[in-house]
């Protein structure tokens, strides 16, 4: 399965946005320009399907009003959004309108071929239908929910139809806020993720089967030769902590390396190697490019590229871009910007006139820090003031 398209509208800076996903997606943007924003609502979007808003915005520390943008000195209470997906080669969208003051859709619809689902939660009218395209069930709203009404239904023969597709989304993860402060710290939780900060990194890794182990273990090797093995050592606590082992002149000397005195760069691609060997569906990584030294960019892009997830990362480095081919940066590289009232907008950088051009002589790294940020959100503004003028 994967995300097509995404609509959504009054998400912070996310305001009547639009965004075409591919498989591999590289956003780029100046600083403040929404790239964060977007990777937060798609955690959001994992959340409505999770049913757990109120432990969403308490992990993140935010109130409720931080989650709309606030337009002429009101607060905008609704997010409506709406995400088309590819399944089995069937088309698929799911769409809601979801009240913030409520923590809950109030009226939502997810179809797939033949098959929809639909749900209203008003005064008068508390109820959901679904049809397979041959029959109708219609059912009444008696119970309470946060997020979507999927996350009370998953479990009940409405949902039968749409499983992998709930799945899909209760699993999509977003590491934004991937912190080698919270890596080299111990945990005690129980993990099936690395978690949003890193934070559960050390339980998540004891809990790792031998063959997924030694698949991250040689493809670390590749680029750290000096690196041996990883380790989990329980403490009397309860908590789990994380240990390296690094092996010099011909295996002779040996050092166990706690969690606290590993580099940064290792951390950070033992964590996302870790997670890309899970089946969990969807990724989201902020800013790929911190604490890894430019000679594993192009290893750790090909992970990436490669892996059997859609995948959705943010840099600000040019030279992590150069290692994609032209096709595939043409497809994958978005250009986040703000218009004028601070809305957050997204184009392919390579379908702008004076990018495109650039391509074919420049690698997509060079084109883009051969581009004058500034001077091309100038240039979007032209082209979508003419566009006006036609339409």
């Amino acid at each position: 399965m994967k995300i097509t398209k995404i609509k959504v509208n009054n998400f912070k800076s996310l305001v009547n946005f639009e965004i075409d996903l591919a498989k591999f997606n590289c956003v780029v943007g100046l600083n403040g320009s929404g790239k964060s924003t977007f990777l937060q609502f798609m955690s959001f979007l994992s959340q409505l399907m999770k049913g757990n808003i109120n432990g969403w915005l308490q992990q993140r520390k935010w109130l409720k009003e931080d989650i709309v943008p606030e337009l002429d000195n009101k607060k905008h209470r609704d997010v409506l959004f709406e995400v088309s997906f590819e399944r089995e080669n069937l088309n698929g969208c799911w769409n809601g309108h979801f009240l913030v003051d409520h923590h809950h859709c109030c009226f939502e619809t997810l179809s797939m071929g033949d098959c929809s689902f639909s749900a209203r939660l008003l005064r008068n009218e508390k109820k959901y239908i679904f049809s397979d395209g041959t029959k109708k069930t219609e059912q009444r709203i008696n119970f309470g929910y946060e997020g979507s009404i999927f996350s009370q239904l998953a479990d009940k023969e409405v949902s039968d139809k749409f499983e992998e597709v709930i799945d899909f989304f209760r699993n999509i993860r977003a590491f934004d806020l991937l912190s080698p402060y919270f890596l080299k710290q111990s945990s005690k939780a129980s993990a099936d993720t690395i978690g949003i900060w890193g934070e559960n990194i050390a339980p998540f890794l004891y809990g790792m089967g031998d063959r997924m182990r030694a698949s991250v273990i040689g493809k670390i090797k590749q680029v750290y030769p000096e690196f041996n093995s990883f380790d989990i050592q329980p403490t009397p606590d309860g908590s789990k902590t994380l240990k390296i082992r690094e092996q010099y002149h011909d295996g002779n000397i040996v050092y166990d390396i706690p969690a606290r005195g590993i580099n940064d760069g290792l951390l950070r691609i033992l964590a996302m190697l870790g997670q890309l060997n899970t089946d969990d569906p969807f990724f989201l990584f902020d800013e790929i490019e911190n604490g890894i030294n430019q000679e594993l960019v192009e290893f750790l892009l090909k992970e990436l590229v490669e892996a059997q997830q859609q995948i959705v990362v943010t840099t600000h480095s040019p030279l992590f871009l150069n290692y994609l081919d032209d096709d595939l940066a043409r497809d994958s590289v978005c250009y986040f910007y703000k218009t004028p009232e601070g809305f957050t907008r997204c184009k392919k950088f390579f379908s702008l006139p004076s990018t495109r051009q650039k391509l074919g002589t420049l690698g997509p790294g060079e084109a883009i820090a051969d581009t004058n940020l500034y001077r091309l959100n100038e240039e979007i503004g032209r082209l979508d003031q003419n566009q006006g003028k036609e339409d």
